[in-house]
């Protein structure tokens, strides 16, 4: 933390959103790491949370209901052990379950074709993928195919979007 408030204020950096690695570390469950990243941003103004869900746990269901009221917490993600799994197998869960929280959610670029049809099939949930152009759909950035679709957003996050003219690439097909 001391180094990231240092980066941050050499960086001017105001506001940043975190979330746990999920167990990466200390072997701490999903739900513990949650609260103690939820306990750490509480005490520091410049930090915020996405909550980590699991949609095969429903205690991490009930816990991100309830810090949901927290205005620390900007919404929900899914935890990084699950970029290989299918989403089609508990997209429509958590989408569900977004809906009913009226909270965001935050996806890993995975399998795009298949969560741009999710997000169409929610259109009251915002959807975020973070790091723009770091996955393909057909050869193209993924920013074709949120074009158009009022809930579905991305980022500028990761490397690869610095050294490929994906902001360029985005201004000419999204605008």
């Amino acid at each position: 933390l001391p180094y990231l408030k240092a980066e941050y204020e050499r960086l001017d950096v105001i506001a940043s959103a975190q979330s746990t690695w999920t167990a990466a570390r200390d072997g701490l469950s999903i739900l513990e790491e949650n609260q103690r990243l939820h306990e750490l941003i509480c005490r520091e103004s410049a930090l915020f949370q996405w909550v980590v869900v699991d949609p095969y746990d429903r205690a991490s269901f009930l816990q991100a209901e309830a810090m949901r009221s927290s205005p620390k917490v900007l919404g929900i993600r899914l935890p990084f052990s699950l970029r290989r799994r299918n989403i089609a197998d508990y997209m429509d869960s958590l989408l569900a379950f977004a809906a009913e929280q009226r909270t965001t959610l935050m996806v890993l670029p995975v399998q795009l074709p298949q969560l741009v049809n999710f997000a169409e099939k929610y259109p009251g949930v915002n959807v975020i993928v973070p790091q723009l152009c770091t996955e393909r759909i057909d050869k193209e950035c993924f920013a074709e195919a949120i074009s158009g679709l009022p809930n579905l957003y991305t980022d500028t996050s990761g490397n690869i979007t610095t050294s490929n003219n994906s902001l360029e690439f985005v201004v000419e097909t999204c605008v």
